[in-house]
Formats: C-alpha cells, sequence, structure tokens
C-alpha cells in the first residue's frame, strides 16, 4: 500500500531538517558540540526546577534565589520584574546570550538545540517536571529539592546503555567504514583480508571481499562487518541502536562521506591505517 502524502511530506520534512542539522553541526569538533548539548540537558533541567518550584509557591524561595544567583551572576538583581512563571525561558534565554555565546556567533546553536532535543536524558527531564508539578499541586513539599538532588534524580534511568557498550559499537562502525575505503581506493586486499581477520577471526567464513566498485555489495559487506565486529545480545543491540544517534558516529559517517566521494575522484590514493583515519574523523569540520 502506498504511504500517504501527507507522511511522505512529514518524512521528507524531517530528513530536510535532518541534513540542515547536520551540515550545520559540522562547523564544529564534534566533542564541542556534544559538551554543548550535555549543557543545554543541563540548562533545561535547571529552568523546569525554577518552573516547577516557581509555579507551585508563585514566588521564589531562597534555595531557587541561591541557585540562579550562582548559575546566573547579576541576572536577578538586573531583572525587572515580571511574573515568575516566565522566568524558566527567560533563564533559557539568559544561557544563550552568555554560555552559549560562541555557538550562536559560530552558527551552529540550532544544531546543539536539536541534538539536545534527541539526547536520550532530554524526555526524562520533561517527564521528571511533569510528575513532580502534578505531585505538588496535590501536596506541597515540606522541603523542595536543591538543584543537584533534582538533576541527579532526573538522570536516571535502569535502560541506559552503558557507555563503553556504545564505544564499542561506534569504533566497530567506523571500522567498518575505514574497510570500505580500502577496499575502494584498490588497497591491499591480502593485508586488509588479515588485519579484519585479526579483530573477527571467524568473519571469512561466511562472508568475502567484494569488488570496490560493486556499491551494493560494499554496503553488504559494511553492514554484515559491523554486525559482526559489535556482536549480538540485548544489551548489544541497544548499544548499536544508541550508537547510530551518537554525535562521534554521525561525524565518522560524514567524514567517510567525504573520503568516499574523493575515492571515487581518485582510486589509487591510500588510506591511513584505522586509529589515525579515526583520528581525522574526530577532528572532521566543515568552515561554514
Amino acid at each position: 500500500m502506498n504511504e500517504p502524502r501527507p507522511e511522505r511530506a512529514k518524512n521528507a520534512a524531517t530528513a530536510l531538517i535532518d541534513r540542515r542539522m547536520l551540515e550545520q553541526s559540522l562547523r564544529v569538533p564534534w566533542k564541542q558540540l556534544s559538551a554543548a548539548v550535555d549543557q543545554i540537558v543541563e540548562w533545561r533541567a535547571f529552568s523546569l526546577w525554577v518552573r516547577a518550584i516557581a509555579d507551585t509557591e508563585g514566588s521564589l524561595p531562597r534555595v531557587v534565589c541561591e541557585a540562579i544567583k550562582k548559575r546566573c551572576p547579576g541576572y536577578l538583581e538586573a531583572r525587572s520584574g515580571g511574573p515568575v512563571g516566565k522566568l524558566w525561558t527567560e533563564l533559557l534565554a539568559w544561557s544563550e546570550r552568555t554560555v552559549f555565546a560562541q555557538a550562536v556567533r559560530g552558527g551552529w546553536i540550532e544544531a546543539a538545540h536539536y541534538y539536545s532535543g534527541t539526547d536520550p536524558r532530554s524526555e526524562p527531564v520533561w517527564q521528571h517536571w511533569e510528575r513532580f508539578t502534578a505531585a505538588w499541586a496535590i501536596t506541597k513539599p515540606e522541603r523542595y529539592p536543591s538543584f543537584a538532588e533534582w538533576w541527579t534524580e532526573a538522570q536516571h534511568t535502569d535502560a541506559e546503555v552503558e557507555g563503553p557498550l556504545v564505544e564499542h559499537a561506534i569504533e566497530s562502525a567506523a571500522y567498518s567504514y575505514w574497510a570500505v575505503l580500502v577496499l575502494m581506493t584498490n588497497g591491499d586486499q591480502p593485508a586488509l583480508r588479515e588485519h579484519i581477520e585479526q579483530r573477527c577471526p571467524a568473519f571469512f567464513t561466511r562472508n568475502f571481499l567484494p569488488a570496490g566498485s560493486d556499491d551494493a555489495a560494499v554496503d553488504r559487506f559494511r553492514e554484515a562487518l559491523e554486525a559482526d565486529l559489535i556482536g549480538s545480545g540485548p544489551r548489544l543491540d541497544e548499544a548499536r541502536s544508541a550508537a547510530r544517534s551518537h554525535l562521534r558516529l554521525l561525524r565518522v559517517a560524514a567524514y567517510f562521506a567525504v573520503c568516499k566521494e574523493q575515492a571515487r575522484l581518485t582510486p589509487a590514493a591510500p588510506i591511513p591505517a584505522f586509529e589515525a583515519w579515526l583520528q581525522q574523523a574526530d577532528n572532521f569540520v566543515i568552515a561554514p
């Protein structure tokens, strides 16, 4: 059955946004972007903590004022008043003018907000705010939690995948991209086969090295190599899923696309060793 036209349009629009945000994100090293995403998620949590308490009290208790003064020096003193219900959005605007000024000037603030929204910690922060707002509307607490307590609890999730597993999945995918580039540039195939066998001894019992010019076979080869390197199991499957949206792997894939195009133009150009290539991918940026 054909997909309804509105859904096709929605998918096309989503793909366009994804592409625009990726292009914008390439203006800054991924680690710097990742640090900004971490900060934005925390700032959003802080603003929602302020919102939850301010909406419950209709004013700013001492615990909130002290936290704002510490995080936003001079902000409360300069504030000209206004309803406390709007304070949480004002704090986010203040953070963008000060904390994230470099991202604004660099033209990648939209990407930072976008990837903070897709970050797995983002939705639990909103859910945490909803739970506490609903509970406090019924019964005010004897003591409001500090932001540190609120933030620690908001981040807690039993479904979180361990960092080392995600890193393993990212490097496995990166290695499969690198192997494809070696194939495409007519590299030393016996050496590549030996290199792969050292990492994944049983791989060639079920797979083979395709011709670098056979795009379909190369894609199947890369996917099979990635899957074998990562392994299988519930936690590894979760790690692989988490890796696909990780900023590092998005950057590796973008760098691979550039290298792949270069390889088509200059098929004899050598590809550096995997560790060196991965470092190049980590440092890859495109000037706006």
